[in-house]
């Protein structure tokens, strides 16, 4: 019926959007899995099994004689990783949720709200995983040092935006 318009200042507007986002980024968690946390355990273990059948498969190969400076398996998931974070990036932007959606029907809610809420949620769960399974090897299998963490950070940041702008072109694509 009647509303009665309040001016927003930008940090009030700024605010409500990163409010939205959050819900919408939790919302994407519990969407896929009942329990955020499972989410992040079946990335993490789809990453796993990834990792283990490359090294297996460069085994079987002989290709893990090849003259490497460092740990075999650090450069194989330093290859898996940026990889697997491109394509689940841009599979989450696509399948973003459009116009036509239930969750649209709410009123401060819109389209861009959903794309930046599935690229950060996927951000976070890649993250997460290569934070855990780096964790990991480092603990229980072999310790190692990254020389090179501006390039690394580089590399994770240039494929995140890259999924980003690659998965806005394929949803602009999609009827």
């Amino acid at each position: 019926m009647f509303r009665v318009r309040r001016r927003e200042t930008t940090l009030g507007k700024v605010l409500t959007f990163s409010d939205l986002v959050y819900h919408n980024i939790v919302h994407t968690f519990c969407k896929a899995h009942g329990n955020a946390l499972m989410s992040i355990a079946v990335n993490l273990l789809q990453m796993i099994i990834f990792v283990l059948a490359l090294y297996l498969m460069f085994t079987i190969l002989g290709l893990c004689g090849a003259v490497l400076r460092g740990d075999f398996m650090v450069y194989i998931m330093s290859d898996f990783f940026p990889f697997i974070r491109h394509i689940k990036t841009v599979g989450a932007i696509t399948g973003s949720d459009g116009p036509a959606s239930p969750m649209m029907k709410n009123t401060p809610m819109n389209t861009s709200i959903s794309i930046v809420a599935a690229a950060l949620s996927q951000l976070y769960i890649q993250m997460m995983s290569l934070v855990v399974i780096m964790f990991g090897y480092h603990v229980l299998v072999t310790p190692f040092i990254i020389l090179g963490v501006a390039g690394v950070m580089f590399i994770i940041w240039l494929t995140w935006f890259t999924a980003f702008a690659i998965g806005l072109v394929f949803l602009a694509i999609k009827p």
